[in-house]
C-alpha cells in the first residue's frame, strides 16, 4: 500500500498543508487525490505498512478532509482502481448565492468518476 498517483491527470495531495493550499487555489469542481490504498487499514498502526510519521500525516489529512466535508467545502469520493486499491479524492464544492439573499451555501458539483478500463 502506498500513496502513489495512479492517474497523473489528477493532482496528488501529500499532506494536510498541501490539502489546504490546494483548496485555496483550486476552482470549484477540481479534484485531487489525497490517498491511494485502503484508508482504514493504512491509518491503523497494526495493519499499515506506512511509517509512524506517514500514518500520522495520513490521519491528519483524512481528519481535515472530513472536517471540510462537514463544512461543505469539499466532497469526499472513493474510486476503486483496477489493482484493488482505492483512490480517495477531495472535490472542491461549488458555492452559489441563494436567490432569497440568505447566506451562500456549498453545493456539490456534478460528479462522474469513470471506472478505469482494464489494461
Amino acid at each position: 500500500m502506498g500513496m502513489k498517483n495512479t492517474n497523473p491527470t489528477r493532482d496528488f495531495i501529500s499532506g494536510e498543508t498541501e490539502l489546504l493550499t490546494w483548496l485555496e487555489l483550486a476552482t470549484p469542481g477540481a479534484r485531487s487525490i489525497y490517498h491511494v490504498g485502503h484508508l482504514a487499514s493504512d491509518r491503523s498502526p497494526d495493519m499499515s505498512n506506512l511509517s509512524a510519521a506517514a500514518r500520522a500525516e495520513l490521519n491528519s489529512t483524512a481528519h481535515r478532509v472530513m472536517a471540510l466535508v462537514e463544512q461543505g467545502a469539499v466532497i469526499a469520493v472513493q474510486q476503486r482502481l483496477d489493482d484493488g486499491q482505492v483512490a480517495y479524492l477531495a472535490i472542491k464544492a461549488r458555492v452559489r448565492p441563494s436567490r432569497s439573499g440568505a447566506p451562500r451555501r456549498h453545493l456539490p458539483p456534478a460528479v462522474h468518476v469513470p471506472v478505469q478500463a482494464a489494461a
